[in-house]
């Protein structure tokens, strides 16, 4: 796979959110009530280990791993702290809103044919039927879970900002436009995120 040195703070931003996501799927497969529940949450673990993998192997030759995900570490590191989920339908909302976040920022962002490829494989096992399920099973947790959902996405735009403001040089290769001119785009496109957001929560009944 080629992958252009532009793109390779891009690789190190996915590589530390894929392992992140591996410890989160962990999380829910600990929460987890049932022996379903729990594969699930661990296939979803493995598809994140898996893109983990995939990511590190196209680094360029001689790329420190560590080094390609320092700008992000502790972006991620405090969304992981301050989004953590208190209840086990949080966990599962927590699951099917980030990979609906996810989807829609891979549609939005300037992205090499390699990286999108990349990135839009096999996009893993869908958690709404858990989550339908776990609201069904306790209907007064809608409340604290709507609310879950929009601190989740605060948390997650808050962390966008910090990285953009932090590293133009990479703001500026996900919108594709100049330094200078890339923090427009960058509200725009958390602005489109947040509105596709509040569809999906709409579509969940949260």
């Amino acid at each position: 796979m080629h992958v252009r040195n532009a793109d390779v703070d891009l690789l190190g931003v996915v590589l530390g959110a894929a392992l992140q996501g591996v410890t989160a799927n962990g999380r829910g497969v600990h929460a987890a009530r049932r022996t379903n529940q729990q594969l699930l949450f661990s296939r979803r673990a493995a598809r994140c280990a898996a893109l983990a993998d995939r990511v590190a192997a196209a680094l360029p030759p001689g790329t420190d791993a560590e080094q390609a995900t320092a700008a992000t570490r502790m972006a991620l590191a405090d969304f992981q702290q301050h989004a953590q989920p208190a209840s086990w339908p949080e966990v599962c909302a927590r699951a099917v809103l980030l990979d609906g976040l996810l989807c829609d920022a891979i549609a939005k962002l300037q992205l090499g044919d390699d990286v999108r490829s990349l990135l839009g494989a096999d996009q893993g096992p869908d958690a709404r039927s858990v989550l339908a399920g776990a609201l069904d099973a306790d209907p007064s947790s809608r409340g604290s879970v709507s609310l879950y959902g929009r601190r989740l996405l605060g948390e997650l735009l808050s962390q966008v900002q910090r990285v953009a403001a932090a590293n133009p040089g990479l703001a500026s290769l996900l919108t594709g436009k100049p330094e200078g001119e890339d923090v427009e785009s960058v509200t725009q496109m958390m602005a489109e995120l947040a509105t596709a957001h509040a569809h999906r929560m709409a579509e969940l009944g949260l």
